[in-house]
């Protein structure tokens, strides 16, 4: 397979074709395919969403939501290190925050760590979420922590086009 630059070169270095290139390179494509994807649906993009604490009273598991709004296959979740956060237990369909002490109704990521495709689908019941501009993604989760509880907690999200 050609690369970027032999494949741009062999179309002629026009203005679109320097264009594209400087988009391909924005995007780490590494060969024709993958700029046609660029062409079709845009790059792979990674993006902060705030999980805010809500205040309902005593719980031992203090609720945290977030939204996600944009397009795009969500492919991959990231709890950065952030000061004393342990992790962050994501609530998976039909349960709540009340059982983040179990297992069986959350899926737990270390702060660093990555989700995988087949977590994520646990926490969207079962696929990887399709956003588009009129349907975000939902996040409800509880923080594990040394210390307080945080007013929010960041993760990385990333969408790769649909």
């Amino acid at each position: 397979m050609a690369s970027v630059q032999e494949f741009l070169e062999s179309v002629g270095q026009n203005s679109a074709a320097v264009s594209l290139l400087a988009v391909a390179e924005h995007c780490q494509a590494q060969s024709p395919v993958s700029i046609r994807a660029l062409i079709e649906g845009g790059c792979r993009r990674t993006v902060l969403v705030a999980l805010k604490r809500q205040e309902v009273g005593v719980a031992m598991f203090p609720p945290y939501v977030g939204e996600l709004h944009g397009s795009g296959r969500l492919t991959e979740i990231t709890v950065p290190h952030s000061g004393s956060l342990i992790g962050v237990s994501f609530v998976k369909p039909g349960h709540n925050t009340d059982e983040c002490g179990d297992a069986e109704a959350v899926v737990f990521t270390a702060a660093g760590a990555t989700l995988d495709e087949d977590q994520i689908k646990e926490i969207f019941g079962g696929s990887l979420p399709l956003l588009d501009d009129t349907t975000p993604a939902f996040f409800v989760a509880c923080v594990v922590t040394q210390g307080d509880f945080p007013p929010f907690v960041n993760i990385e999200v990333t969408l790769s086009p649909a």
